[in-house]
C-alpha cells in the first residue's frame, strides 16, 4: 500500500492470504484511494487455495483477474495478457459497443459460468446504484457520486461495454471536478445507456444460465 502511494505501477499481484490486510481489503483500500486521485492499477488476486466463489469475491472487490499458486508462466502471461484492454482508454460510445460478449469471456479466462455469475450480481447491485447515485447528486454530495461512479466503471469494464464505461468516467470526472450540472447531465446520459445495457445483459444471462 504505502509502495503504491509512493510510485505507480504496471500491475499488481496481490496475495489473497497476506498477514495484516487480506487481498481483499487491499484491493478495496486501493480502489478506494483511486477514487478520489483517479487511475485503475490492474489487479490480479493470488491464493494456494482456491475455492468456490474465490473469483466472484475477487471481482466484486475490484479486482482484475484471479490466478491459484503455484504460478505457472503461461497462465500469468494469459492473465495479463487478458486485462491490458480495460486499460486501453474507451473509445467512442456506439450501440455496437454496449456488449462484447467475447470480449468479457476474455475478462474471465473464457469462463461462461463465471460471467454469468458476475452478471447476476451486477444486475442485483445495479438499481440501488441507481437510486444512490440519484440520491448524492441529488443533495450534491459529489464526493460520493466519484466512488459510485469509479466503481461502476469497473463493473462495466468487466463486460466489455465502451459505452457505459465511457458515460460511468464522464460523470466521475464531472463529479470530480465539482461540476455538479455536468455529473447530473452524464447521470441522465448514464440511465439511457443502462436502459439497454441491462436488457442485453439479463438476455446474455438467461440464453447461458446452466
Amino acid at each position: 500500500m504505502e509502495a503504491l502511494a509512493r510510485e505507480s505501477f504496471d500491475l499488481v499481484l496481490m496475495d489473497m492470504q497476506m498477514p495484516e490486510m487480506d487481498g481483499l481489503a487491499a484491493t478495496a483500500a486501493i480502489r478506494a484511494r483511486e477514487s478520489e486521485t483517479g487511475g485503475h492499477v490492474p489487479i490480479l488476486a493470488m491464493t494456494a487455495h482456491a475455492m468456490k466463489g474465490d473469483r466472484e469475491r475477487c471481482l466484486a472487490a475490484g479486482m482484475d483477474g484471479y490466478l491459484s499458486k503455484p504460478l505457472r508462466a503461461q497462465e500469468l502471461i494469459d492473465a495479463v495478457e487478458s486485462i491490458r484492454p480495460a486499460e486501453v482508454a474507451a473509445p467512442a460510445a456506439s450501440d455496437t459497443a454496449l456488449f462484447q460478449p467475447e470480449a468479457a469471456l476474455e475478462r474471465v479466462e473464457g469462463d461462461r459460468d463465471l460471467l454469468v455469475e458476475v452478471i447476476g450480481l451486477f444486475l442485483a447491485e445495479w438499481p440501488q446504484t441507481a437510486s444512490d447515485l440519484a440520491a448524492t447528486l441529488e443533495s450534491g454530495e459529489l464526493p460520493a457520486v466519484v466512488r459510485l461512479a469509479h466503481t461502476l466503471k469497473g463493473a462495466v469494464g468487466n463486460f466489455a461495454s465502451p459505452a457505459a464505461f465511457q458515460v460511468a468516467e464522464a460523470l466521475e470526472h464531472a463529479a470530480r471536478a465539482g461540476d455538479l450540472a455536468a455529473a447530473r447531465a452524464a447521470f441522465s446520459r448514464l440511465q439511457e445507456t443502462m436502459n439497454r445495457l441491462v436488457p442485453a445483459l439479463a438476455d446474455y444471462r438467461h440464453q447461458h444460465l446452466s
